[in-house]
């Protein structure tokens, strides 16, 4: 079954990249062009480091971010450099 709250994320949301990460770090969901703009991503990333996603220099402000997000929390739009160079 579908969790009805994904789905109202999907409604608002505006992005190139839609993922969820878990308390450890770990993305538990994605969506979108993350194949166009991660290279050499192959298969599911759920389980996976959400820090593959990005640029190393990325990390900080991302752990920042995630820090003052609480549980089904939602922020952004943020830019990002990617693990390809790209911003998304």
């Amino acid at each position: 079954m579908i969790d009805p709250a994904r789905l109202l994320g999907f409604a608002f949301a505006n992005a190139d990249l839609l993922f969820e990460v878990d308390r450890e770090g770990k993305i538990a969901f994605a969506a979108g062009a993350l194949h166009d703009f991660v290279s050499n991503l192959k298969g599911d990333l759920a389980g996976q480091s959400v820090a593959r996603l990005f640029q190393p220099s990325e990390n900080a402000k991302f752990a920042t971010l995630t820090r003052a997000l609480g549980a089904g929390g939602r922020a952004g739009p943020y830019k990002f450099k990617l693990a390809n160079g790209t911003t998304a």
